[in-house]
């Protein structure tokens, strides 16, 4: 029995991976003839009647209830419940090479480039077009949807500086516009480090329901977000969508067979009632931009070119209820809605918005009363203690890779410097990925599965480790600028003779460890143990502070009272020369900075 449920899980993975990889050779035929949206808009200012942008989209988690790679490769997927971003992209490939008037948006960066890196030379050039012909759009463009209360500001912009980079050097795209529709909240310092990186608008769900009750009932829903009032060109405006994400509620009047939550029926499909609501929307909103996205966790998994399909109908039969004289539908991208909410603010000169200053925390939502969304500040402690870690060390990391890089410049070694230049590169790309992925609003928070954080907690430790390695090459590079020649080789002799567990003393001239929190030397058990060890050997110690300031006082305590101590200048650090009993030595390297 137990071989048989082994079988029937492999049969049944085996089979979701088929589908994904034959969903590259679907050819989706439109049954509808559509217009681009920049065709029906480009004689819209002489009939400046409604918009409504019915936007295709998928969100798709970096982790939650399985891991990034379960996610990206569709595993533990079953035929009724399908996640699999492959197959979500190649499905998406497919419907825009079958239409020109068809757009999608994508925004997650990380899956997206993993997927893009692995296709052909002529699958990758029709991406490029498709993003040149307006097709596909990458709203907000981070690496992920990145949490917004727990997640450090620096690392923040270290994950969209990802994202950005990538869209920007493959498909010259900027992203213009924020896209955060799951987080738990929503902090004014996003909105601000949003508005820095060349963002116009930002669109978020997710806030206390008695709030978006009063913005409603206000008209209230855009705005303009002024987290500084000394800085007020780093704003925004800011968008409330009052279509919870994920639900199409039975209030607009139309569903969707692959997405309905709930039982589906065609024949209750009302283009008319669906128009209602869509005018209704333009009441709570500043112009005349109406806004309505389809999509959710992993929409386009399942049977993707029929739900495109659908929303091509429904686009078409909106333009076609005899009652629609005020507006018209068409398939969009939150890029395209921010580009014409611009052109009808500067139509209406009288028209004014509110300013916010604060955040959107707590969040808290209506369902089954006021659940409060506030545990996730503080859960998972390790998981946050890693990542703030891994943050600290992916700085240090790329100062040292510099510093030792820049030694090596300097001492005109043109292939070690080649070859030292793309070590590094790896080792940190490796790391800034991790440390991006765990800024997903279902990482750094702890909301995810046990097994997903501790793949978070390994790719992080992967990251380290490699990272690690750079900064030990970087640091020999910068001791060894600083020494004679014969002295580097009575060093390698020293440390090729010290004790060792391993053969690190040999492939660097220290061996290199961290001391974490530590106020002094007692608290850091390597250096004790090592001190106590030392009767007939010598010890280089080599101190680094990452900050910027370029000297810096140092306490050291030996723990031995027969001491001898001179001090030497050299530069941007000091060396202390201290003799331990009458046999043994230890020097200490304070290094405030690399040479500049």
């Amino acid at each position: 029995m137990g071989r048989g449920i082994i079988l029937l899980a492999i049969l049944q993975t085996l089979l979701v991976a088929s589908t994904c990889n034959n969903l590259t050779t679907l050819n989706s035929t439109p049954t509808v003839q559509l217009k681009h949206y920049s065709d029906v808009l480009a004689n819209r200012s002489s009939n400046p009647n409604l918009v409504y942008h019915i936007v295709p989209h998928t969100h798709d988690d970096a982790g939650w209830l399985k891991t990034f790679d379960e996610y990206y490769y569709g595993l533990k997927s079953d035929n009724f419940n399908i996640e699999c971003v492959k197959c979500i992209l190649n499905e998406t490939y497919s419907i825009l090479s079958s239409g020109k008037h068809r757009v999608f948006s994508y925004v997650e960066m990380s899956f997206f480039e993993k997927w893009y890196s692995n296709l052909t030379h002529e699958r990758q050039q029709g991406v490029k077009d498709f993003v040149k012909n307006k097709q596909l759009f990458f709203p907000n463009a981070g690496w992920v949807m990145n949490d917004e209360a727990c997640a450090y500001y620096e690392d923040i912009i270290e994950q969209f500086t990802l994202g950005h980079r990538f869209v920007y050097q493959e498909f010259n795209f900027t992203p213009s516009v924020g896209w955060s529709v799951d987080p738990f909240g929503h902090s004014s310092t996003h909105a601000h480090l949003l508005a820095q990186m060349g963002m116009n608008l930002a669109f978020f769900d997710r806030i206390h329901y008695s709030d978006q009750r009063k913005r409603r009932a206000e008209n209230n829903t855009e705005f303009y977000w002024m987290p500084y009032e000394d800085f007020p060109e780093w704003g925004l405006v800011g968008r409330n969508n009052l279509l919870f994400y994920g639900g199409l509620s039975a209030e607009v009047g139309y569903q969707f067979k692959t997405i309905s939550w709930a039982s589906f029926d065609k024949k209750t499909n009302s283009p008319a009632q669906a128009l209602y609501w869509l005018n209704d929307q333009a009441d709570y909103y500043a112009t005349d931009q109406v806004f309505f996205h389809i999509g959710s966790d992993f929409t386009f998994s399942k049977k993707g070119t029929e739900l495109y399909e659908d929303i091509e109908k429904f686009v078409v039969e909106v333009n076609a209820v005899v009652e629609n004289s005020t507006g018209v539908a068409i398939l969009s991208a939150p890029d395209v809605y921010a580009e014409q909410w611009y052109l009808d603010y500067a139509r209406y000169p009288n028209l004014r918005l509110t300013i916010k200053k604060d955040d959107f925390f707590p969040y808290a939502d209506a369902q089954d009363g006021a659940n409060y969304w506030t545990g996730y500040f503080s859960s998972r402690p390790t998981l946050k203690r890693k990542i703030s870690e891994s943050s600290w060390f992916l700085q240090t990391a790329r100062k040292m890779a510099f510093g030792g890089g820049l030694v090596q410049a300097l001492g005109q070694k043109a292939a070690t410097l080649k070859a030292f230049w793309e070590l590094s590169d790896r080792a940190i790309n490796k790391l800034e990925r991790a440390l991006a992925i765990a800024q997903h609003h279902d990482a750094v928070t702890g909301t995810a599965k046990k097994h997903v954080n501790l793949d978070y907690i390994k790719m992080l430790n992967d990251g380290q480790k490699e990272a690690w390695e750079i900064m030990k090459l970087a640091g020999d590079s910068a001791l060894a600028s600083r020494l004679k020649p014969s002295a580097v080789s009575e060093l390698k002799k020293l440390v090729s003779n010290a004790p060792s567990k391993n053969s690190e003393a040999n492939r660097t001239l220290l061996k290199y460890f961290t001391c974490k929190d530590n106020t002094s030397s007692i608290e850091c058990p390597f250096l004790t143990d090592t001190l106590s060890e030392i009767s007939n050997t010598s010890l280089l110690l080599q101190i680094y502070n990452p900050g910027p300031n370029k000297y810096a006082a140092h306490r050291v305590k030996v723990p031995h009272s027969d001491i001898e101590g001179k001090f030497f200048f050299s530069d941007d650090f000091q060396l202390i020369f201290t003799r331990l009993r009458s046999s043994s030595r230890v020097i200490f390297q304070f290094c405030s900075c690399f040479p500049s």
